[in-house]
């Protein structure tokens, strides 16, 4: 999926990442939004996700869709 963003997390993470938001390419061709991705995150990679260059590809895992299209329980795997 694409990571078009992110939010900054709270309380102590407040200064880092805490979610990228995510969008994937509809049938026409124009990007859609795809919910968004907390989960799967070591320190590491949430002080490095301030620095990348959005949008980006990313891969995820997630336990299904929902009818709106977003992902539910979305995971964060790694960089594509």
């Amino acid at each position: 999926v694409i990571a078009t963003g992110f939010e900054y997390g709270s309380g102590e993470q407040s200064n880092l990442v805490g979610a990228v938001t995510l969008a994937e390419y509809g049938p026409d061709g124009k990007l859609r939004d795809a919910g968004k991705c907390g989960t799967g995150f070591d320190l590491v990679t949430r002080k490095a996700a301030l620095t990348w260059k959005y949008p980006l590809v990313i891969k995820i895992e997630a336990d299904k869709r929902e009818p709106t299209g977003k992902f539910r329980f979305p995971v964060f795997k790694n960089l594509h």
